[in-house]
């Protein structure tokens, strides 16, 4: 505990007792299972409106149509990046970046 400067002697038991990588281990497998859990419902969500259309697909400034899906995909994309990027830990940082990748190329290829 540099920051606070306290003793490492006096914390018993430790904090984590040599766990630290098993709990980031798990918030991984977390971000993992949430990030295909949302994406799955988003495209579900999306599919369904589309095939509704109650209302038209909505039109940019260049004429191109879009999705309020894309815009959710993004921001739970940065969400995500910027909690893993506040970790201070960069091995979070790659993996949740790798896992973003693969959840954002599976969207691509289903749309």
């Amino acid at each position: 505990m540099k920051e606070l400067n306290v003793p490492s002697d006096l914390l018993e038991p430790p904090l984590l007792d040599g766990k630290e990588q098993s709990l980031i281990e798990d918030y991984l497998q977390l971000i993992i299972k949430k990030l295909d859990e949302w994406s799955a419902n988003l495209l579900k969500t999306e599919l369904a409106d589309f095939t509704k259309r109650e209302e038209p697909p909505e039109i940019d400034n260049d004429g191109l149509y879009g999705t309020q899906g894309a815009v959710i995909l993004f921001q739970m994309v940065n969400q995500q990046v910027d909690l893993a990027t506040e970790s201070g830990q960069g091995a979070i940082l790659a993996r949740v970046v790798s896992e973003v990748n693969r959840v954002m190329k599976g969207i691509q290829a289903q749309w």
